[in-house]
């Protein structure tokens, strides 16, 4: 759970490798993550997730966009739309090589679309950038 004196990230992400490579550095910026692996974790779909997404109140979203067990297109369009998450911003990354997942994350309105590459190698100064402090 999240300590509220510290800035949550939540995380579409499932992969360990990635996983853990994203904690290490949210540590070390003195944040919390929560990880959301599994569609099934939030319930309700769409609308469960907008709920999540109010009731827990994140500074940031990482998307990895190969994660398919997250219906991640619906859920970010779906919070792009209300209002009290203006200032959300949200990350995503993925393989260079597929430039159709990388424009439906930007037509899904992820804010910073990149290479995991490049994600990776810029993490911190990314998170940095994109965090809203509450």
């Amino acid at each position: 759970m999240n300590d509220s004196s510290q800035p949550l990230i939540l995380a579409l992400v499932s992969n360990l490798y990635f996983t853990s490579r994203i904690q290490n550095v949210v540590d070390d910026l003195g944040y919390s993550v929560e990880w959301v692996e599994q569609e099934d974790q939030i319930e309700g779909g769409t609308e469960g997730f907008i709920n999540w997404m109010e009731e827990h109140k994140p500074s940031l979203v990482i998307v990895d966009l190969e994660l398919e067990e997250v219906p991640w297109a619906n859920w970010l369009s779906a919070v792009k739309k209300e209002p009290s998450f203006a200032s959300l911003q949200f990350i995503g990354f993925g393989s260079h090589k597929d430039t159709e997942t990388l424009k439906n994350a930007k037509d899904a309105g992820v804010d910073a679309v990149l290479a995991k590459s490049r994600f990776f190698s810029d993490m911190p100064e990314l998170i940095r950038k994109h965090i809203r402090e509450l």
